[in-house]
């Protein structure tokens, strides 16, 4: 991306099995991941499905948002991403085109 440090995000999974009472690594967890350049803390469950898919889209705006900052091969649109067919060329990547390759958008 820009040369730096990879974003990395501490995820503290089984959290369905915490005593929410007795709860006291909540504290020494964030203050680990501060000291440590993680980028946030989610607790998740992947039994529940507690903030699964809510770390990995915090994960992946930062991702992104740091690639928009110091230049990148993607594009975003709508919440969405996809490759820049301006800096990738679709075909070495395999990527087919829905039209059979006469022109129309990428798949």
């Amino acid at each position: 991306m820009d040369g730096g440090k990879i974003p990395c995000l501490l995820v503290e999974n089984k959290y369905d099995l915490v005593d929410m009472e007795t709860e006291s690594n909540k504290a020494e967890l964030d203050d680990f991941a501060a000291k440590n350049d993680f980028i946030g803390v989610f607790r998740t469950s992947a039994k529940t499905g507690l903030n699964i898919s809510e770390s990995m889209e915090f994960l992946i705006k930062n991702i992104i948002q740091r690639m928009e900052a110091h230049g990148n091969a993607f594009s975003t649109d709508r919440n969405t991403v996809a490759l820049d067919p301006d800096k990738h060329n679709p075909e070495a990547m395999g990527i087919r085109k829905k039209d059979g390759g006469k022109g129309g958008k990428c798949c």
